[in-house]
């Protein structure tokens, strides 16, 4: 049966090689990021897989997406040459201390920012500014609009980035003593691993790919300075809390130190919530939707059973790791990549959904910048935690999402989580 977990890894390590192949045929997109090995070529790289990562007789690999790739990942950095129970005898074994341990090591493995200087000089300077002189700036330098996700073209890629990344990239680059200012986020140890596996220059180059002449607008990006409950230009019109101040802050910088122009146009990060609040999803869900011949959902294990009532076409999943899909984009994006290059092939209409957080916008970046010369026509939805309403047991302890408590009927009519339907662990696309 096609849910046998080695099978779903054979499928992955072929979609990663497919997508590794298409990736570094196209000369708009980097290739340079991503693990060559002598492998490449083999089809039966996926025996060496499926070898490391059981090589510990721990099945937990193969059940769990961050486990999966991290040990994926692993292996193609070590070329297979170790197996997994030799990277297990340096860790305490839990998957937690797992997954903690491998991304602590990964300055070792992954080359560092190498624009690290720019952005400090710029986070430093940001920094003696007073709330009112940020918000001047803001204005100055954002220009902000609307947008409805149920009115766009079957060919859209949509992609967003809200308070959490523009904090972590600050955390990142200046050193938080001020706790009256920002939140300090480097006990998570999220920042710091995001800086040193690369993350960070990929996300930057994708925002430069967006700002070009030539491409400007085919990727519409939103931003937002909190959870989007509010919109951007209202949340300046706010005192500063941490968080906001934050935020804009590690936005501006970003901005300074990607593009020198005096103005860079966005999408309000404000569109997902109020695609709730003003029931736009239904449309979006129940007629939008229907424009297309199959969907591929990429979302974390907790959100595999979602399904569409409304909906006619294929459903397909690829589930992405639940705590470290940015720090693992090397083996991810590829992996993405050739699954859609697999469904072109069997479905004229293809519409992703993400919920993956600032990894959203570097798959928005190569899914232009491979598809779009060729000619195929794939769009994009990344709607942030709006699946996340599904899940009564965590909006009661997630306060930025209570407001949905009473929609739960009505979401339920346009998506809604069957868990029994989700018999595979890594994936259902089938090769």
């Amino acid at each position: 049966m096609f849910n046998d977990k080695h099978n779903q890894i054979e499928t992955i390590v072929d979609m990663y090689q497919l997508g590794l192949s298409v990736i570094s045929e196209d000369n708009h997109a980097n290739d340079k990021c991503f693990y060559r090995t002598q492998h490449d070529k083999n089809k039966k790289m996926y025996k060496e897989v499926i070898k490391f990562i059981i090589s510990d007789e721990r099945n937990s690999h193969l059940m769990n997406p961050d486990l999966f790739y991290l040990s994926f990942q692993l292996g193609l950095h070590n070329d297979f040459v170790e197996n997994l129970s030799a990277f297990n005898t340096k860790f305490e074994y839990t998957p937690q201390n797992f997954i903690n341990t491998a991304v602590s090591v990964m300055p070792s493995l992954i080359d560092s920012d190498e624009q690290e200087q720019v952005f400090s000089e710029n986070y430093q300077s940001l920094d003696l500014l007073t709330d009112e002189m940020l918000k001047e700036q803001a204005k100055l330098i954002l220009k902000i609009s609307d947008i409805e996700l149920s009115n766009q073209s079957a060919s859209t890629i949509f992609t967003k980035v809200n308070h959490g990344h523009w904090e972590f990239l600050l955390n990142s680059f200046l050193d938080i003593s001020d706790y009256n200012k920002y939140r300090d986020l480097t006990r998570k140890s999220y920042p710091i691993s995001l800086k040193f596996c690369g993350f960070h220059s990929l996300f930057s180059q994708s925002f430069r790919y967006f700002m070009e002449p030539e491409t400007n607008g085919r990727v519409k990006v939103a931003v937002g300075i909190n959870a989007g409950e509010r919109s951007l230009y209202s949340a300046l019109e706010m005192p500063f809390t941490p968080c906001i101040r934050g935020a804009l802050v590690g936005l501006l910088g970003f901005i300074n130190t990607i593009k020198n122009t005096p103005e860079v146009s966005f999408y309000d990060g404000s569109a997902t919530r109020d695609f709730l609040k003003n029931g736009e999803y239904k449309k979006f869900f129940k007629q939008s939707l229907s424009e297309y011949d199959a969907l591929l959902l990429l979302v974390p294990p907790g959100l595999k059973g979602l399904s569409f009532p409304s909906f006619k076409g294929k459903v397909h999943h690829l589930i992405m790791p639940g705590q470290v899909v940015q720090e693992l984009y090397r083996v991810l994006i590829p992996t993405v990549i050739g699954g859609i290059t697999n469904l072109t092939k069997k479905h004229k209409k293809i519409c992703i959904l993400v919920q993956a957080a600032a990894f959203a916008p570097l798959l928005a970046y190569y899914i232009d910048a491979v598809f779009k010369p060729l000619g195929i026509e794939v769009a994009l939805f990344d709607l942030g935690r709006v699946f996340d309403v599904v899940k009564p047991e965590l909006i009661e302890k997630t306060p930025s999402l209570k407001w949905t408590q009473d929609m739960f009927e009505e979401i339920s009519e346009c998506f809604e989580l069957k868990p029994e339907n989700a018999k595979f662990t890594l994936t259902d696309v089938q090769v």
